[in-house]
């Protein structure tokens, strides 16, 4: 009909919600809860101690990550392959030169490649951010939390 919108086929994409329980093994033995951020283009790690190391495979970055929510341990050394540095801008506007590492992400028994910004997320709510580029693909339930698995909820 004249002057109806139409509503674009959903394409059979898979649904998360806003947080999920997450596995990157590069990262943590530990699932990581991270939050569905559709507002930033690349995903974002807590991480501290990020320095460079240059190994005979080629530079890495090497970082310390908490993966548990508001708690400091365990504490966990990683290393991955360096992709570039990049400048982000944070939410307060404010610039700052990250590194930024690929790696293996799991959820909802699926799996791909992602990148990462490693910086320190202290004062954050969430350790992981996953952003746009990593949830191409997906379909994103602002309303809904866990609806993947519930697994790791204690």
């Amino acid at each position: 009909m004249k002057g109806q919108i139409s509503k674009p086929p959903l394409l059979n994409k898979p649904v998360t919600g806003w947080c999920e329980w997450v596995d990157v093994p590069t990262v943590s033995p530990l699932p990581i809860l991270a939050k569905m951020d559709t507002g930033a283009r690349t995903s974002s790690l807590h991480a501290l101690d990020v320095h460079l190391v240059t190994l005979e495979e080629g530079v890495f970055v090497q970082f310390k990550v908490h993966p548990k929510q508001r708690s400091r341990l365990p504490e966990l050394i990683c290393q991955a392959p360096l992709l570039e540095q990049r400048i982000f801008k944070d939410s307060g506007g404010h610039r700052e030169k990250r590194y930024v590492v690929s790696v293996g992400l799991h959820m909802g028994g699926k799996s791909w490649p992602i990148e990462l910004s490693l910086t320190n997320r202290s004062t954050m709510g969430f350790r992981l951010l996953l952003g746009r580029t990593a949830l191409r693909g997906w379909l994103v339930a602002p309303g809904k939390s866990h609806i993947l698995t519930r697994k790791h909820l204690d």
